[in-house]
């Protein structure tokens, strides 16, 4: 049995030494053992055995370095309509990427949501809340009961979301001690984001625009303090955030080349490929599991230049079909306690 849950938070991506975590999960092949056409069938159960293979293995690899994991239930073994509301929702997705609704600060777990394609995400975490006692506040931001789908159908893209709803998603904040960087374009509303800030008030919040925007961890990632790696360039990243002026600054957009390579290839599965990601980079999706060592799904020379000149070592968790989700090792990995201090690195 476990013990409860007393403490969560983290005030950086970098710091101290990662204690607890959300691993996503995902359907074992058995989910598309229905499916009548062989060769979308064949291609659905490899990439579902494969995936939950490597979230599996990503689980273990954290446990083997003494964090304490959670995993997501599955609430849906096979394809299925559910409703929220008078919504239908096709086969809501599986919890395989936790960041994306689940923030921990200051003692407080912050529930969000951004898709009503996945309105089940804090029901498939309801196990970890319950172990959660005193001191720790637990706040849900749950899909409106009546979803409006027609205005979200109608809403021009440079738009979204609007602002009818509280709409926020967790990856549109990065913490660094207290400061909260967060992109304004294009997942939280703005009753979303003003609702977020009264959660923190003591935390200092530096907006990022365009062409940052979306989710900060595949936009920019502190690897130590002083250094920074980011997929626009040095001049972008300092006129948006001047508080890395004096930083070094690395750079990388291998993901955007990769994905012009994917893209340019014409099989079955080409239609499937992630298109949120034309000016961002899943490669810099890595997670510390303390200051010296970092978990990434691939080895990107880039990326390991800067980390071996910041002098942190990295250990390889292959995510094989990230390139159809969009799936780092950050999205798959919400964190709920880093051993790090709420301090002003910008000083």
């Amino acid at each position: 049995m476990r013990k409860p849950i007393t403490k969560v938070g983290h005030y950086t991506t970098w710091q101290g030494d990662l204690t607890c975590a959300v691993v996503g999960n995902f359907v074992d092949e058995e989910f598309f053992a229905d499916v009548p056409d062989i060769d979308i069938k064949e291609h659905c159960q490899i990439i579902a055995k494969e995936t939950k293979q490597d979230l599996d293995n990503l689980a273990k690899l954290y446990e083997s370095h003494n964090v304490n994991v959670y995993r997501p239930k599955i609430l849906n073994n096979k394809p299925c309509i559910k409703k929220h509301g008078a919504t239908q929702i096709l086969n809501p997705r599986p919890n395989m990427s936790p960041f994306d609704h689940i923030f921990c600060r200051d003692n407080k777990i912050v529930l969000t949501w951004c898709d009503i394609d996945r309105f089940e995400d804090a029901d498939t975490i309801q196990h970890i809340l319950d172990d959660c006692a005193w001191p720790v506040e637990i706040i849900k931001f749950n899909p409106p009961a009546e979803y409006d789908q027609e205005y979200y159908n109608t809403l021009d893209s440079k738009d979204w979301p609007g602002n009818k709803d509280v709409i926020l998603d967790s990856p549109t904040f990065s913490p660094a001690g207290k400061h909260i960087f967060y992109s304004e374009k294009y997942v939280c509303s703005t009753k979303g984001l003003e609702k977020f800030k009264s959660i923190f008030p003591t935390a200092k919040f530096v907006p990022m625009g365009l062409p940052v925007s979306n989710h900060l961890d595949a936009q920019f990632r502190i690897i130590k303090e002083g250094h920074v790696i980011t997929c626009h360039s040095a001049e972008t990243l300092t006129a948006l955030c001047p508080q890395f002026a004096n930083w070094e600054i690395s750079t990388d957009d291998s993901w955007r080349q990769t994905k012009k390579a994917l893209s340019a290839r014409d099989n079955l599965m080409t239609a499937w490929l992630d298109t949120d990601t034309s000016d961002s980079s899943i490669h810099l999706g890595f997670v510390h599991v303390n200051p010296s060592l970092v978990i990434t799904q691939r080895e990107n020379y880039n990326l390991c230049k800067a980390l071996e000149k910041a002098k942190v070592d990295w250990i390889v968790s292959p995510m094989r079909h990230d390139y159809y989700f969009g799936l780092a090792i950050s999205c798959a990995t919400a964190i709920i306690h880093r051993s790090d201090e709420n301090i002003d690195y910008f000083v």
